[in-house]
């Protein structure tokens, strides 16, 4: 998940809430950007300046932290690429 570098020294984040990165549609929702390895965020988030940085987590961890509302777009600009609308995710997601 690749988060925003502002607040981080030497790759670490300094602060407990890692900005991750979001992109908006034009009606205004919001898409999460996620990566099944760094390895294939590397040229995406070159166009996106301060999202160098990243957090390899579990995917039921994000959800747990993301709550629903959002809709994931999981390796962007990859062939192997996908798009989760909100309304699927919120199915995915189950509080512990």
């Amino acid at each position: 998940m690749p988060v925003y570098e502002k607040h981080q020294i030497g790759g670490l984040q300094t602060q407990e809430l890692a900005q991750p990165l979001k992109l908006v549609d034009a009606e205004g929702a919001e898409a999460l950007v996620l990566f099944t390895s760094p390895e294939r965020a590397k040229d995406f988030v070159k166009d996106h300046p301060g999202f160098g940085g990243g957090l390899v987590a579990d995917f039921a961890w994000i959800l747990e932290k993301l709550g629903v509302g959002y809709a994931i777009m999981l390796n962007p600009g990859l062939d192997y690429g996908m798009d989760f609308e909100a309304q699927d995710v919120a199915q995915l997601f189950r509080p512990g």
